[in-house]
């Protein structure tokens, strides 16, 4: 199983957009009702779901068979970077309304798909994916199936915040929080940036 089920990607998604009705990608796509009956009946005749990722482990239950990520090789960076990054596109499906919110200097490395201006007001750095100066990666969103980019900061010895729907529960380096929770987010971060003061 490489992502939740389409009736559960969907139930997440009518979520994110009753909280954000102002963004135009999280209702931008719903799939036919016969294919959410045809893979539901599917997945039910399944013995097993395999897969990596800790929220369709969760949600298969018993059926579970829960795999580890593989940590990509590479070496781990020096400590005493200073940004946090955003490792997405601008999406909200990938968390950028809750991280917006926060008000925090961010850098984004992805394209801007929400309204022009989505990150006006905000002190914001877009470059190319790059983990060198970063003090955090963070990503807190309501979908995510494939968090490559977030096994690589894990990778690089980078702390990662992110939300149960990455699926890195249980991954060492990773702080989970509740997708939609931007005043959690919020105090994780600046939790974050005391401890990191306190020890430079």
């Amino acid at each position: 199983m490489t992502r939740l089920p389409l009736k559960n990607l969907q139930v997440t998604l009518d979520q994110a957009a009753e909280r954000w009705p102002e963004s135009d990608t999280l209702s931008d796509f719903r799939a036919d009702a016969d294919l959410l009956k045809d893979e539901a009946a599917a997945l039910a005749e399944a013995d097993h779901w395999i897969t990596p990722h800790s929220g369709v482990a969760e949600l298969a239950d018993e059926r579970a068979i829960k795999l580890n990520w593989q940590i990509p090789s590479g070496a781990k960076l020096e400590a005493g970077g200073t940004r946090i990054l955003f490792p997405a596109s601008t999406l909200g499906r990938k968390g950028a309304w809750e991280l917006r919110e926060t008000g925090l200097p961010v850098t984004i490395s992805g394209s801007v798909l929400e309204a022009t201006g989505f990150w006006d007001g905000v002190d914001v750095e877009q470059r190319d994916f790059s983990l060198e100066g970063v003090a955090v990666v963070v990503q807190p969103a309501w979908v995510e199936n494939q968090p490559r980019r977030l096994l690589r900061a894990v990778a690089a010895g980078v702390p990662v915040i992110a939300s149960e729907a990455c699926g890195l529960g249980g991954v060492d380096g990773v702080t989970v929080i509740r997708a939609g929770d931007t005043v959690g987010l919020k105090v994780v971060l600046e939790n974050f940036q005391a401890s990191k003061d306190r020890r430079d």
